[in-house]
């Protein structure tokens, strides 16, 4: 069962931009947040075998049979059934819409609330277009689903829920670097910095799987004027000595003149209990220093 906690406390501006990237990255049929405000309660997250939750084809669930017209909502209640229990705060779901008439999105979010202004799901013809959506509960355990234009079936399976912790599973370890280290010269790699995480042990018998969030960004400086075609890869890693293959995200930046080049780059490890160090590697086809570079290091979830 995984554990998962937020603590707003711990965010900075950073970590809004990290969320919002990841959200891009995953693209289509990757994960959408319904609901973006933020809760200061403990959350505990229960996987479930998918179950379906509701299909406008078929009346599943209770709903009406037939798609959902243009600027029209469904409330579908999910709190209580298909094994999420009506204590569950939030639910995660795989939305799927099918038959549109013509390119829409569909908005989720939990009933009662104003409907956001974002997209949970985006299709542009009349194929089962999918999309993983995590929304709290509203109303009677309800969740609403808007469709903007044309008309369009949808259903739903629910593959967990989240319930309040009344004890936090774990607190969120955050450990932070600041360095003006050098950057190697290609290719041979060179450490710029590091960060020591010390994740406890909360699973007695077994191994732990944290999953841990790390960023590097900042910026090089280039000394003078930039050749073209200047070319910089910076990776995030488990070795420091080395890019470790299946643990590294390489950001390459081609120079365009500017004698200064920012950059930002993340990862989500998974690793076990203990001190985990997570190391920051560059290099350069040209010999710069590294004007500024924050590495940071947080605890997301666990599981055992």
């Amino acid at each position: 069962m995984a554990r998962s906690l937020f603590n707003p406390a711990l965010v900075r501006s950073r970590w809004a931009a990290v969320g919002a990237a990841i959200a891009v990255s995953l693209g289509a049929g990757g994960l959408a947040i319904a609901n973006a405000a933020v809760s200061s309660e403990a959350a505990v997250f229960h996987a479930l075998s998918p179950v379906r939750v509701f299909d406008t084809r078929e009346g599943t669930g209770g709903v009406p049979i037939g798609p959902i017209a243009a600027g029209a909502s469904l409330d579908v209640t999910v709190g209580g059934t298909t094994g999420v229990p009506t204590d569950a705060t939030a639910v995660v779901l795989n939305v799927t819409v099918v038959g549109g008439t013509t390119s829409s999105f569909l908005t989720v979010w939990p009933t009662g609330d104003t409907r956001p202004t974002a997209s949970s799901l985006n299709w542009t013809n009349a194929n089962a277009t999918p999309n993983g959506v995590t929304v709290p509960l509203g109303t009677a355990g309800k969740v609403s689903f808007f469709n903007f234009a044309g008309s369009v079936h949808v259903l739903a399976d629910v593959a967990g829920y989240y319930t309040a912790a009344d004890t936090p599973p774990f607190t969120p370890a955050v450990a932070q670097s600041v360095t003006n280290g050098a950057l190697g010269v290609s290719p041979a790699n060179a450490l710029i910095t590091s960060v020591d995480l010390t994740l406890p042990d909360v699973c007695p018998g077994a191994p732990d799987q944290w999953t841990v969030l790390v960023q590097a960004d900042g910026y090089f400086l280039t000394g003078g004027a930039t050749v073209q075609g200047d070319s910089a890869t910076v990776g995030l890693s488990l070795d420091g000595t080395n890019y470790a293959a299946g643990t590294v995200v390489n950001q390459n930046f081609v120079a365009t003149g500017q004698t200064r080049e920012g950059y930002s780059t993340m990862y989500l490890f998974t690793v076990d209990a203990g001190t985990r160090t997570f190391y920051e590697l560059g290099e350069r086809n040209t010999a710069v220093s590294l004007a500024q570079n924050n590495l940071v290091a947080q605890s997301v979830s666990v599981s055992c």
